[in-house]
């Protein structure tokens, strides 16, 4: 289905059915799968294959999979490059690890607290969102110390 269509059905099925929750919730899991069809077609086309059948499934869980390690080796290097003396202990990437965990396991429609972390100097402040990690170091320096 191309965006055209996509977009005339959404307007259809809005105006029959009224701007409920459960037919935007509908219209964006519709999205969804259309772009979940389109990543496993360019997928295929570019002869990626898992070796589990190379389904669509089969593809997109991979893809899923590959996704969450990568994502796991990149917090551990973020941590690691921005509190190195910090990663010894473990403290601070294990609870920013689980924070960023738990943000994902909440609903897209669920705004997650905001949940903020202060390092040993009490200087440098870890703020997570659902979206990502967003880092407030009001005096460089006196973190460095």
């Amino acid at each position: 289905m191309n965006e055209t269509v996509s977009l005339e059905v959404a307007i259809e099925v809005v105006l029959r059915n009224g701007p409920t929750f459960e037919t935007i919730a509908g219209l964006c899991k519709m999205a969804v799968e259309a772009e979940r069809e389109k990543v496993a077609a360019w997928m295929m086309a570019k002869g990626y294959a898992t070796g589990h059948g190379d389904s669509t499934e089969d593809l997109l869980t991979e893809l899923d999979w590959q996704i969450r390690e990568q994502e796991r080796k990149a917090c551990a290097k973020v941590v690691e490059i921005l509190i190195p003396e910090q990663t010894e202990e473990g403290l601070i990437g294990h609870t920013i690890a689980k924070a960023i965990r738990e943000a994902r396991r909440l609903p897209p429609y669920t705004t997650p607290p905001v949940q903020e972390f202060v390092c040993s100097t009490g200087f440098c402040r870890f703020t997570l969102t659902q979206t990502g990690v967003g880092i407030n170091v009001p005096d460089e320096e006196k973190c460095k110390k």
